[in-house]
């Protein structure tokens, strides 16, 4: 074989690498035409669901601060201003006695009644 035929044999092989990569690309490229679309629907779905996710974590933190959080009630602080009653000096009256004590026995009869069990 001459040069020229060799060079025209090695032009022709080169060439049909490149027409079977191309053919290659080509079937690859067609698994790929949805991809935009199916691209823009992943990225539909992950905005509503980091959306979602902060509404959640919101709930979180509120529930979380309603639970473990400060209370305005939690602490009052002694009023200076404010009398304190002493009980243990006061008298007693006999009737305040009498039905301090038929407090207490009407008391202790509730605790001892049982419940029958159905």
């Amino acid at each position: 074989m001459t040069d020229e035929e060799l060079f025209i044999q090695h032009i022709l092989e080169e060439r049909d690498q490149l027409y079977r990569e191309t053919s290659k690309l080509k079937s690859q490229l067609q698994s790929y035409e949805h991809f935009e679309s199916e691209r823009e629907s992943y990225k539909k779905e992950l905005t509503e669901k980091d959306t979602r996710i902060a509404k959640l974590l919101e709930r979180i933190e509120w529930l979380q601060r309603k639970i473990w959080g400060k209370s305005s009630e939690s602490f009052i602080a002694p009023d200076p201003q404010q009398r304190i009653i002493d009980f243990d000096g006061l008298e007693v009256l006999p009737e305040e006695k009498e039905q301090a004590t038929s407090a207490q026995e009407e008391i202790e009869r509730y605790k001892t009644i049982r419940v029958v069990e159905k």
